[in-house]
């Protein structure tokens, strides 16, 4: 199932079955199992399977790759070019905490 929590605030986005979201979402798609944690912000951008991004990152008009983990923090702005995190990528340096 999917999780919204507390903080969670989602906006014309498409959020697939497994998500845990407890950031903000807008515009864009989550794939499955992908994790927004608190306070991390996603606008116009694609997060695939298994993709985490943590506490207070923001993602801005990016594709992070199945299983990328973006660490507490990062900020990633594709406002001018789209950006691209790969698979399994990890930026920032990155925790187990939620």
């Amino acid at each position: 199932p999917t999780y919204l929590g507390e903080f969670a605030q989602v906006e014309d986005s498409l959020v697939v079955d497994g998500c845990y979201v407890n950031g903000t979402v807008k515009h864009s798609i989550l794939s499955t199992a992908a994790q927004v944690r608190k306070g991390a912000e996603v606008v116009d951008s694609v997060i695939m399977s298994g993709a985490v991004i943590g506490r207070g990152a923001k993602i801005t008009r990016a594709i992070i790759g199945e299983g990328a983990i973006i660490a507490d923090g990062v900020e990633i702005d594709g406002t001018e070019e789209v950006q691209v995190v790969g698979y399994n990528e990890v930026v920032g340096v990155a925790t187990d905490e939620d």
